[in-house]
């Protein structure tokens, strides 16, 4: 899962939050104040984004098998003094500037985001398991694609396409949960690539040896 921030200033002092206080009788509009900003402190509460993600991370963490970090992303820009209202439309040159300078930093993590995106874009389907030799058995199934319709393939053919003349041919690595060395399988991609690039892409069959302990296969 990947979470995209709207931006983040990093503290440079110390952060007071004040509480107020009802009377316990109040006039009618005596403590109108008091009940603005206490609206206004809800709502920013609410729309407290990186509160949110913490929460939701420290639920769902214990959850995933195999380290978290791998599955739960989030990128938030750290943007220089006083994050612009949203209305502040004179501030975005200087907004889209700060956010540039960001993705260079961060551009190691946006890569393994990449990588890990397209690996969640595969899902291994298993058809069968044939008994081996001692402790291993064979596995067999096939190797998917999530995209169905004719452009999202396309789209995302062209995009595999510029990553192997970038980085070398594609290899897909399933893996037991959790991990273990070396990995169950690893399988080209470059046939489902070309495929992909015209629309319509067939499941691939794959088989591999693992040891009959093991139960849990992700990719």
């Amino acid at each position: 899962m990947l979470s995209i921030g709207t931006g983040l200033v990093e503290a440079t002092g110390s952060v007071t939050t004040k509480r107020y206080r009802m009377r316990k009788e109040p006039r009618v509009l005596s403590n109108w104040r008091q009940l603005f900003q206490i609206l206004a402190n809800n709502m920013e509460l609410a729309l407290d984004c990186d509160r949110i993600w913490d929460d939701y991370y420290h639920l769902v963490a214990p959850s995933i098998p195999g380290p978290s970090s791998r599955r739960l992303f989030r990128i938030n820009p750290v943007i220089r003094g006083v994050l612009p209202a949203l209305g502040d439309v004179h501030r975005m040159a200087e907004l889209r500037h700060d956010v540039q300078e960001y993705l260079v930093t961060a551009e190691p993590k946006i890569a393994e985001v990449a990588r890990q995106l397209v690996a969640s874009s595969f899902y291994f389907d298993m058809d069968s398991v044939e008994e081996g030799f001692y402790d291993r058995c064979k596995v067999q199934g096939k190797l998917s694609c999530r995209f169905t319709h004719f452009e999202e393939l396309k789209h995302f053919g062209e995009y595999l396409t510029q990553r192997t003349k970038a980085e070398g041919p594609l290899t897909l690595v399933i893996h037991s949960c959790p991990p273990t060395k070396p990995p169950l399988a690893k399988i080209p991609l470059s046939g489902m690539v070309e495929a992909m690039k015209m629309g319509a892409v067939s499941p691939q069959p794959v088989s591999f040896i693992k040891i009959r302990a093991v139960v849990d296969i992700g990719s």
